[in-house]
């Protein structure tokens, strides 16, 4: 009887479909680092606007009255607006009732107003949420 000869491999050889799927893998990493990670981040009320008008996914931070608020733009023409500081010199009441509130404004595209981010309050026409209510309370 014969003997089948044996297929050995040689040291550091490996098969093509191994080779294939680590390349494979290496490919989809560099795709999913390359693609944009959260909203872009503007350093001015200018910039904000010009991609809010756009209806792009936008964040900035802004001071108004001694207050810090983030304003976030989804990609729907959403302007989420969230007090996420206010100074501790203030009435504890009203810090505590605006801190972490937030209201979402629609708007359409090519239509934002600057004036959102120059006050605290905003443009409210078409607005909701605990925020607007309490600057409405607040105000009254």
């Amino acid at each position: 009887m014969k003997r089948k000869k044996r297929h050995s491999k040689k040291p550091g050889q490996f098969p093509i479909f191994v080779i294939l799927a680590v390349a494979l893998v290496g490919a989809i990493a560099a795709i999913i680092l390359l693609l944009p990670s959260g909203p872009y981040e503007c350093d001015t009320e200018y910039c904000f606007a010009e991609r809010a008008n756009e209806c792009k996914p936008t964040i900035f931070w802004n001071q108004i009255e001694n207050a810090t608020i983030q304003y976030e733009i989804t990609d729907q023409c959403v302007l989420v607006k969230t007090i996420i500081d206010f100074p501790a010199t203030e009435e504890p009441e009203i810090r505590d009732a605006l801190l972490g509130k937030n209201m979402t404004c629609y708007y359409e595209e090519d239509l934002f107003l600057i004036d959102h981010l120059e006050t605290l309050k905003g443009v409210f026409e078409d607005c909701e949420g605990e925020l607007k209510v309490i600057i409405e309370y607040l105000e009254s």
